[in-house]
């Protein structure tokens, strides 16, 4: 196919290579490839039962791309950085390392597809991370094995696979060997040390696959042991175990404390209340939940002014009665993106994002919520949204709390369109207030709430009324309201937080003031005492930890208070502060004692080469320190190429 990332690493025509690996460790492929012209050169390599779903750690996929130093040019040598789980053409300096870990000697399998039809794989090389990379022409061919053994060829989840969904079911791929078979009455699946009961089993040509459920949903974030125990039909019968282990996503339970009561949701009010800002074309926002949450709260100070941001978005407040189907380019301004388009079935035209363009006839530096009231039954449901750049979708009484968190991605470069589908528990059926928070920075912007099907997979837009199984969204709730958490950091869930930071919170009264004498907090179990200033509507609750939090720790905030009806409310949180450990220290001996004050401002030391003449060694720093220290000489005067004018100066 030659229709680039949209035909994905899973798409036929494929090439499939079997390899015995014996020994375990980090292993790297390489490939020897090229393309009949730059337009036509690109592959997807993957190991066959190494995934943990697109926006995971194990590596569904990798995108091999270079650039081509002639059409047809298929000896561009070897290569083994590649775009991790990426479809786009590549050339965006975002290559890694391609690598898989190999936890368990056996068989693996290595799938080879096209991302462009003129592309063509003269070798590959799959080999241990630390040897050197090989070279033209490259390693001897490994030989062809006639006697290896009955092994495992794929399993899922992944080993080390992560946001593994909880309802998974464990199977292995287990293949014939060059002179045995596998007696498929010998293989037991067990997860956690307990035996898998009634697994299904088929077989396609030299391929068993064993298939059990789990008797039970795994818990959330929990690290889980599965094994597998066969033996061959040779005599005597040969017998292998091969373990692995997987991480559950985090998923969150909704409990029927989030439920609205029964008579306090209008059921005629079919679909989304919503806000939407935008700032000035050229304030180049970054991507960030938390920059999209000052946005729509009013926090985010326009340098320029010193004030907030101007909305230039041509409306502020809207309501959609239907679905989330939004796209810059929708109405026939460019492609139509993500999962629901017009040639879906059924047709899902994409939809223009409310008040985009703004006045400024930008779409850029976007920030929208949705509130809604989710009619949801009890159990595991799965919830996705496909966005360009991030969002974050949560639950609580008051819908603009911060709340628990259903699903998010958040990410400082943002991300193309694409999905990121997550798991929640509801404890009882009911109506549940659920707030979803998108931002877009610059280029493509789109968003789409859907929920899946979990027995099909199909993915279903929220509130399309003419799918029975679609989750139905309202609008209005007369719900009395708890105060509302305005501000707080760092946001639940906040990962890379300063190990200075401060905990704060702002509470803005809603139905019944807050009663700030009631205000109590607790830092990972142990009460602190923190400041509490009221003034108006607003409480706000800061302390301060003494010192720095330890570096890469998890760390638990709660907060308690009252209103001055008596009804009491407590909200607990969770960040991580980011890993500085590996961070440079000034030891106490760089620490000047004597300092003139007086005179502020640098001291620059300057060295320019003649016109003309190019640093030895290239643009480095390394290189820069040498010309400091006029170690570059010309070899006609015997003296420092620099010129020894401008070479000491202060700067205030």
């Amino acid at each position: 196919p030659d229709n680039g990332g949209a035909a994905g690493a899973n798409i036929d025509p494929l090439v499939r290579f079997r390899v015995n690996i014996g020994t375990v460790g980090t292993y790297r492929l390489y490939l020897r490839w090229g393309g009949f012209d730059g337009g036509s050169d690109s592959v997807y390599a993957g190991l066959v039962g190494f995934t943990d779903s697109a926006g995971g750690t194990v590596a569904d996929w990798y995108r091999y791309a270079r650039t081509l130093t002639a059409n047809s040019d298929f000896n561009g040598g070897w290569h083994g950085a590649a775009g991790f789980e990426r479809t786009d053409a590549g050339g965006g300096g975002d290559d890694v390392a391609a690598t898989w870990v190999i936890s368990s000697p056996g068989l693996y399998t290595i799938q080879l597809s096209q991302r462009e039809d003129g592309a063509s794989v003269d070798a590959l090389s799959f080999q241990l991370s630390t040897l050197p990379a090989p070279t033209d022409p490259g390693p001897p061919e490994s030989a062809v094995s006639t006697t290896f053994p009955v092994a495992v060829a794929a399993r899922t989840p992944a080993a080390n696979a992560v946001g593994v969904f909880p309802d998974t079911s464990i199977t292995v791929q287990i293949a014939d060997g060059g002179s045995a078979q596998l007696n498929p009455n010998s293989v037991t699946l067990s997860l956690n040390g307990t035996a898998l009961s009634n697994p299904t089993t088929t077989k396609s040509g030299n391929t068993t696959t064993i298939t059990a459920a789990a008797p039970n949903l795994l818990p959330a974030g929990s690290v889980n042991s599965a094994a597998v125990v066969f033996s061959d039909n040779a005599s005597p019968a040969k017998t292998s175990t091969n373990t692995w282990s997987f991480t559950v996503e985090n998923y969150a339970t909704l409990t029927p404390g989030l439920a609205r009561p029964a008579g306090t949701v209008d059921t005629a009010s079919s679909g989304f209340s919503g806000t939407v800002h935008q700032a000035r074309t050229d304030s180049l926002l970054p991507n960030s939940i938390q920059r999209a949450e000052d946005e729509l709260r009013g926090l985010l100070i326009d340098p320029l002014t010193g004030a907030r941001y101007v909305n230039h978005a041509t409306v502020t407040n809207f309501t959609d009665q239907d679905v989330i189907n939004w796209n810059r380019d929708a109405g026939g301004l460019g492609n139509e993106i993500g999962n629901f388009r017009a040639d879906s079935a059924p047709p899902f035209p994409d939809e223009p994002i409310p008040g985009i363009p703004g006045d400024e006839a930008s779409y850029e530096n976007i920030a929208a919520e949705l509130i809604s009231y989710l009619d949801l039954p009890a159990g595991l449901i799965r919830l996705g949204v496909n966005s360009d750049d991030n969002f974050r979708v949560a639950s609580a009484v008051n819908p603009r709390d911060i709340g628990l968190q259903l699903g998010t991605f958040d990410l400082l470069g943002g991300r193309g369109s694409a999905d990121t589908i997550f798991s929640a528990f509801v404890q009882t059926a009911g109506i549940y207030p659920v707030r979803l928070v998108w931002e877009q920075g610059q280029g493509g912007a789109n968003l789409e709430f859907f929920s899946v099907d979990i027995a099909t997979g199909q993915k279903i837009l929220i509130n399309d009324r003419n799918n029975p199984k679609a989750i139905k969204a309202y609008r209005v709730s007369t719900f009395v309201l708890p105060p509302l958490i305005n501000q707080i950091r760092p946001l639940p869930g906040a990962v890379n937080a300063f190990p200075q930071t401060d905990i704060f919170v702002e509470l803005l009264d809603q139905t019944s003031p807050v009663n700030s004498t009631t205000v109590a907090m607790t830092l990972n179990g142990s009460a602190v005492t923190p400041q509490v200033a009221r003034s108006g509507s607003s409480t706000k609750i800061s302390f301060d930890p003494p010192g720095l939090l330890p570096s890469g720790s998890t760390n638990a905030a709660t907060l308690t208070y009252s209103d001055n009806a008596g009804v009491s409310y407590t909200n607990t949180w969770q960040f991580v502060v980011r890993n500085y450990s590996t961070l440079p220290t000034l030891p106490p001996d760089r620490k000047l004692t004597s300092v003139d004050t007086t005179k502020p401002g640098f001291q620059l030391r300057l060295r320019l080469l003649p016109s003309g003449v190019l640093r030895p060694g290239g643009n480095t720093v390394a290189t820069a320190i040498l010309q400091l220290n006029d170690a570059f000489i010309d070899p006609t005067t015997g003296q420092p190429l620099s010129r020894p004018d401008q070479s000491l100066c202060g700067r205030q």
